[in-house]
């Protein structure tokens, strides 16, 4: 299934995860829908890029991660993390958070995130795709959502 990165006057807007999220996008104003392979849009989800369009290209800047070696510094983080997306998840779905199960699914799942089971992080280890990457974790990100 194809996925998309949306963008509005050349900068990163939202993604859609298919073709239906992509075409109820398309009919706000200025919006231009490219396709990514699957691991350019987990990039992109997880925050590990940020993608910009130039013309008919897309340019990715790769963001740099810090390694943390400090266990309390690391659970703080992760915890920072994860309360930060159980914000967006909230705010973006906003009046339709009590009736949609996949986002209320993903904010369990991420209220239910041991942080004492991380110790450190690696230079370059994104906590977003760590987080992504745990197991039974869903694969919705906050920006494709649209109602």
């Amino acid at each position: 299934m194809a996925k998309y990165i949306l963008f509005q006057n050349d900068r990163f807007y939202r993604m859609a995860p298919d073709e239906t999220k992509r075409d109820k996008w398309m009919g706000s104003p200025n919006i231009v829908a490219k396709e990514v392979d699957d691991a350019t849009y987990k990039n992109v989800g997880c925050k590990k890029t940020v993608p910009t369009l130039n013309g008919d290209n897309i340019s990715y800047e790769d963001k740099d991660h810090e390694a943390i070696e400090d266990t309390e510094r690391a659970q703080q983080a992760l915890s920072d993390v994860r309360d930060l997306l159980v914000e967006e998840f909230k705010f973006f779905a906003a009046d339709h958070y009590d009736n949609d199960t996949e986002v209320k699914n993903m904010v369990a799942f991420l209220e239910g995130i041991d942080k004492t089971s991380v110790t450190s992080f690696a230079e370059g280890q994104e906590i977003h795709e760590y987080i992504y990457d745990l197991p039974g974790c869903p694969q919705i990100f906050p920006l494709e959502l649209y109602y």
